[in-house]
């Protein structure tokens, strides 16, 4: 499986350890553990913000979505979401760069989704184009 931690900004640091430890020489050292850049690593449990106006009652933040596509896909990669609700995956896949199948039984989440992912690729459109 794939895996691109979506690490957090934080303070740099440089942490010693108390306890000795066999260095590749064979003799006994101090354990340092030297981050300059400051990023860290997700912590295990994460927390993002409803989306409002809920659309479906098991619907999730796009943010989320998001989160968990680059954490576990790279740009261009194939999504299947297979009960697709209102299509936050899709949303999500239309704003990280990943193409997307979706399915769903219920023609209304069906129509729903299907308007979100469009309104979601004339966004990006637009934010591309600003970039010209």
């Amino acid at each position: 499986m794939k895996y691109f931690p979506q690490k957090t900004s934080g303070k740099p640091y440089c942490q010693k350890s108390g306890r000795m430890s066999e260095n590749w020489k064979g003799g006994l050292g101090t354990v340092v553990t030297n981050n300059e850049s400051g990023l860290r690593h997700p912590k295990t449990i994460q927390k993002f913000i409803r989306d409002k106006g809920g659309l479906h009652p098991t619907q999730k933040p796009v943010a989320l979505m998001e989160y968990l596509i680059k954490t576990y896909t790279n740009k261009g990669d194939l999504i299947l979401d297979n009960c697709m609700g209102s299509g936050t995956t899709g949303v999500a896949c239309v704003s990280t760069n990943r193409n997307f199948i979706g399915m769903e039984l219920d023609e209304n989440y069906f129509n729903i989704a299907k308007e979100r992912i469009e309104k979601a690729k004339g966004m990006n459109n637009i934010e591309r184009n600003k970039n010209i």
